[in-house]
């Protein structure tokens, strides 16, 4: 019924143009405006600006066919009007007669719709949306979408109504997702929904699914709509097993591993100043208060120091800070350890050092010797060795316990 319309319309058309520019030759094709018509039908507007073709009906629609059907082909129509089962009046469509169905639409207010004929904003897809990144596919399933002056959305198997964000009935039990660019929830936030069973229902609360949040700041929240750092997280974290994922701190430290109550060294340090060079000390080096320089230390220089405070610790397992100064000058301070298992620099200037002996600064720089003369071994203790020492110079472990 239809194409019937088309061709009165067109044959109307025809019969009102002049009879010279209107030709039927052996071609078959039909020509306005020309006599030599190239194609099955060609319109020519000559000097005007704009070639037209005028379809138009006192019925309930207007519509052109083109209709490939016979070559394996599909029969489309252009369609402004009812169009077909589903389309509200006032639609322009394009319309698939060969499977019954509606590829695209306009409604009267100008909105799009693609796979609908009721789309409720400027565009609304239903189904797929298909893009090739480097050859590598990814889907958006938009089924409904919203844009207001507040707020710009996509939803995923969830819909905005005019009134309320919907998800329908889901027999899949797959839920729905939404993003949202919104005033009200921080820019752009994710949200999740579990899914409703067998009926569709308005999402109350919405503000209660939001996972994600970009804020207009930058900052991104997981679990919070208004992240106050970088990234905010309002709930568990969790590292991989296995991945090798670490957390690297703002001074340059890596940590892979979580506080378990066990030391990752065997003694307690303290952050300290040192006088001269600090590239001149090294691990083990016994230490000293600098009697010419309050706060500081040096390497020990003379037998049964009582100024002694303890090592330059190899691996402190904690160290502690009493400087106001930034952390940043740690690189010019050493650790030393002041208690716990450390290796300590000793001589066998005053005997061979044996398991137990305890331990004195030595007349050697830096290094700690057996003590034997225990008048002067109050307050000059070290500690107690844990290894042995024959002769020269080494290193072994010790307990450092000042006494």
């Amino acid at each position: 019924m239809k194409i019937n319309k088309l061709w009165v319309t067109l044959f109307a058309l025809i019969g009102a143009s002049a009879v010279a520019q209107n030709t039927f030759p052996a071609s078959g094709n039909v020509g306005v405006g020309t006599t030599k018509p190239g194609v099955t039908l060609d319109v020519n507007a000559g000097s005007a600006n704009v070639a037209q073709v005028h379809v138009s009906s006192s019925g309930s629609d207007a519509a052109m066919s083109f209709d490939n059907t016979a070559s394996g082909g599909r029969n489309y129509w252009w369609d402004s009007g009812s169009g077909g089962a589903g389309v509200g009046p006032g639609n322009f469509t394009i319309w698939d007669a060969t499977v019954n169905a509606a590829r695209l639409a306009i409604n009267p207010l100008g909105y799009v719709g693609i796979g609908t004929t009721d789309p409720q904003a400027p565009l609304q897809v239903q189904g797929n949306i298909f893009s090739n990144l480097s050859g590598i596919g990814s889907y958006l399933i938009p089924d409904y979408g919203i844009a207001n002056a507040y707020t710009q959305g996509l939803g995923m198997n969830a819909y905005f109504d005019g009134t309320n964000w919907i998800l329908p009935s889901d027999s899949a039990n797959s839920g729905g997702a939404l993003i949202l660019n919104s005033h009200e929830y921080g820019n752009i936030t994710f949200f999740t929904f579990p899914s409703q069973g067998s009926s569709s229902q308005s999402i109350n609360n919405i503000g209660s699914y939001a996972r994600m949040v970009i804020a207009n700041n930058g900052y991104v929240g997981i679990g919070t709509t208004a992240p106050s750092a970088n990234l905010e997280v309002n709930g568990s974290v969790k590292l991989t097993r296995g991945s090798g994922a670490s957390m690297t701190f703002q001074d340059g430290s890596v940590q892979s591993y979580a506080w378990t109550g066990v030391l990752t060294g065997g003694d307690y340090a303290e952050s300290v100043d040192v006088i001269g060079d600090r590239t001149k000390y090294e691990p083990g080096d016994v230490l000293v208060i600098d009697p010419a320089s309050e706060g500081h230390f040096l390497k020990s220089t003379a037998a049964y120091s009582t100024s002694v405070t303890g090592v330059y610790s190899t691996r402190p397992g904690v160290v502690g800070r009493r400087q106001k100064t930034d952390k940043t000058q740690m690189k010019d301070e050493v650790p030393m350890a002041m208690t716990g298992i450390v290796p300590v620099k000793v001589s066998a200037e005053n005997g061979p050092v044996e398991p137990g002996d305890l331990l004195v600064t030595a007349s050697t720089p830096g290094y700690a010797m057996k003590g034997t003369d225990r008048a002067q071994m109050l307050g000059a203790v070290i500690g107690k060795a844990l290894g042995h020492l024959d002769e020269g110079t080494g290193v072994v472990e010790a307990v450092v316990t000042l006494q």
